[in-house]
Order: C-alpha cells, then structure tokens, then sequence
C-alpha cells in the first residue's frame, strides 16, 4: 500500500510503465532517456544512495535484462557476435555464483546483490550496438546524445561543486579542496579525447564549434576534481590524438591549451583573485606530492597499505575470493585507525579479492580483446578514406583513452561503480561499432577495386 510519505512513487512507475513500453517500441527512446539520466543517477551527491536513485538504477538495470531477454526470445537476434560478446555474458553468468561465498562471509545477500548488480549495467552495450550499429547516421545521433549527456554531467558536477563550496564557505584551500567531486573525471576525459580529434576531422564549422564547446565544458569539470592523477594520464592520452593530426594542427592545438588556462587563470584573477591564489596552491601541492610517496603522500600511502592487506586475503581465497561486499580490514594513516571497508581503490585488486583470480583475470582478458580491437583499428584502419569523420574521430578517442582507461582501473574502484560499468559499456559499445564500420570500408575498397 503506498502511503502519503511515497506518493512520488505513483509518477516513478508511471513513467517506469512508459519507458517500458518506449523500450519495444521506440528502443532509441529508451536509450536516449538511458543517456539523459545519467547526469542526476552517477553524480556524488553527498546525500548517499536516495530514493530516486534506487527507482531509477533499479528500472536501468531490470530494464536492459528484460530487453536481452526479449530479443533473444522472441527476435532471434544474435547477441553474442564474437569471442569478447562471449566471455563477458560468461563473467556475468560466474560471478553471480559469488553470492554463495559471500554469504558464507556474512555478506547478507541483499547487500551482495546491491553491488552485484552494478555489473548489470555492462549488458547496456548490447542494446547501444544493436541500434546504433547500422550506418553513419546512427554513429553520429549516438556521438551527439553521448556528448550532450556528458555536457549535463560537466554541468551538473559544476553545479554541486559550486554549491558545496558556498556550504563551506570557501574560505581556505580546505573548503576549496573539500567541495570537489572525482567521480566523474574519467567520463570527462574520454569525451575530452573523442572531442579533440572531432574538431579537427569535422567537415563543417557547426560542427568543430560544437565539439569545442564539448571540450570546454569537460576541461572546465576535470579542472575542479583537483585529481592529478586523471589530469596527467589526460596529456599523456592526447599524444595518440596529436599522432593522428598534422604538424600545424598540433601547432594550433598546443597553443590552444596554452591560450585557454592563460585566459581562464587571468579571468579568475580578475573575479575573485584570493580562490585563485588557492586554487593554484592546491594544484602546485597536489603535483609536487605526487614525488612524496611515503610520509606526505597520504593518499598514496593509503592505497599501498590497502592494496598489501588485500592482497594477504587473495592468497587466502585465490580461487573464489571473499566475495562482493566482504569486508577488508586496512590500517588508514590519514585517521590513525583500523578501517572496515568493502570498497579498495585499486581496480585491479578489488577485482580479485571478491570475485577471485579467475573472474578477474577472465574480465582482463575480455577487456583486453576489446582494447586490442580498438587499438588494431586506429592504428590500421584510421585514415581509410571510406570512414566518415564521426567514426574516425570515435576510433582515435578510444585508442587514446584506453591509454587513461588502464590507469584509472588502477586508481579507482573501477568495477565497483555505477560510472565504470556505464563508461566500459559505451567503451564496449564504441569498440564494436566501429569495427562493423571499418569492415563495411574494407568491402566498399574491394568493391570498388574490382
């Protein structure tokens, strides 16, 4: 019986009931309404995991297994095309047999089956490729819905920030520091790396403004996470992107970088000189404790005793790990205490000590086939004449941000998060699409050769 403290839950299912139906017969609808929501369901927004979260993650998820279940039922449509499509599902299929190990833990099964079903939003590449693995036009409605669902997360993540710091006060560099949001910083970066090479590839002055627009606003949100980390792994990546242009493109490109943090630190002087101070003594201490690995980086340190400790528990349970939401005892140097926790921040860590070494190293395998897909394709098949600008521009994004992707697997709990498991499915979905692209262009040479 829903009370008057849960009426919103009357328009919640209202709406669930009208997607549903979007979902069979307008798909592109329902994936678009997948895209626009994003903003609002993978922000942090310091509130912990609310009501309309919980509505919406819940219908995203069963939503995307009806729909598998659906076309493969009644459509015949042929899911798994090849070796990767078949180990994932099969990484999904084993890991929910973890639910016995970790009940056996004392994981009560609701709090495993929380997390468990965060992997459910990888199954979204299915439906991404379905429907948008057809022809450029397509690629370019997928490109344009994905950048304006990254323009509202750059300016949502804007927002909360703005409206931490007037909460702090934003007096001193901690408030300054303690108002930003990483979360997000690895979706920024990607749509920073398929953006760059869009302006430059773009036919039309419409189009190079709008994808400049695209990188502005994302540099402007990876710019307040404050997270080194991401912002050097960016420059790093964005030499695949200068490989791929022209000398004076990479001329322009330069002084373009250069030209927009003179003119973003001298209106910022200008607005408000005392955060601006701040905000470069925050980023001069960040870089510089980057060379502090022991006593002054925290956290760092943090990280290493983390990463030690679990590593102690894997070569307990090697094989089936301690399953999801088990909890890690770790000495925290920051607070001086023994923490219990279930999140680690090394990817490559959390992987194995839940799910063991076997699931991890079964989806490292099946990412690195992607990665090898992506990467035989930009450095083969980019500059075919045959591929339209929107692929190519995809192609060289994905090659350079597979570069940021294994590093950010490193320093963030990747697969335990909503934004990892939504950015791997697009990586997938990208990856496929346009390998179909760069076959369709082999055919169309041979064609014409003949």
């Amino acid at each position: 019986m829903i009370t008057s403290t849960m009426w919103w839950l009357i328009p919640v299912i209202a709406a669930g009931l009208a997607l549903i139906v979007a979902m069979f017969k307008y798909p592109k609808l329902w994936l678009g309404t997948f895209f626009f929501v994003l903003p609002i369901f993978l922000s942090d927004t310091g509130k912990g995991l609310t009501a309309s979260e919980l509505a919406v993650g819940g219908f995203l998820m069963v939503s995307v297994v009806v729909w598998m279940a659906w076309m493969v039922g009644t459509h015949n449509v042929i899911i798994v095309r090849w070796w990767g499509d078949f180990l994932l599902l099969l990484f999904l299929a084993l890991s929910f047999g973890n639910c016995v190990i970790a009940v056996l833990n004392g994981v009560p099964f609701v709090n495993w089956l929380a997390e468990w079903s965060i992997y459910l939003l990888v199954l979204y590449y299915f439906p991404i490729r379905h429907y948008f693995d057809t022809d450029e036009r397509s690629i370019r409605q997928l490109l344009i819905i994905g950048a304006l669902s990254t323009v509202l997360m750059a300016a949502y993540s804007i927002y909360l920030y703005k409206v931490r710091m007037a909460a702090n006060g934003a007096l001193y560099a901690y408030q300054l520091w303690s108002s930003r949001s990483v979360l997000l910083g690895p979706m920024f970066v990607m749509t920073m790396l398929i953006g760059i090479p869009a302006i430059y590839l773009l036919p039309s002055r419409r189009g190079k403004a709008l994808a400049f627009l695209l990188v502005l606003i994302n540099a402007g949100a990876l710019a307040l996470t404050f997270t080194r980390s991401l912002w050097i792994f960016f420059f790093v990546s964005l030499l695949v992107v200068a490989a791929y242009l022209r000398p004076l493109q990479n001329l322009r490109l330069g002084l373009s970088i250069v030209g927009i943090i003179a003119i973003t630190y001298f209106a910022a002087t200008l607005y408000n000189p005392r955060l601006t101070a701040i905000a470069v003594r925050i980023v001069k201490e960040r870089i510089a404790s980057s060379t502090q690995l022991s006593g002054g980086d925290y956290s760092f340190e943090t990280r290493t005793i983390e990463a030690t400790d679990a590593s102690k528990a894997i070569a307990r349970y090697p094989l089936g790990g301690n399953g999801i939401r088990a909890a890690l005892v770790s000495w925290g140097p920051i607070e001086q205490i023994h923490w219990r926790k279930s999140f680690i921040h090394i990817g490559y860590i959390s992987l194995p000590f839940k799910l063991g070494i076997p699931l991890a190293l079964l989806m490292l395998w099946t990412l690195g086939l992607f990665a090898w897909r992506a990467d035989r394709n930009g450095i083969w098949e980019c500059n075919h004449r045959a591929l339209p600008p929107f692929t190519r521009s995809l192609l060289i994004g994905l090659m350079a941000n597979n570069t940021t992707l294994a590093i950010v697997i490193f320093f963030t709990g990747f697969f335990d998060q909503r934004w990892g498991m939504v950015m791997l499915a697009f990586i997938l979905a990208a990856t496929s699409i346009t390998n179909s692209q760069v076959m369709q262009a082999r055919r169309h040479s041979t064609q014409q050769l003949s």
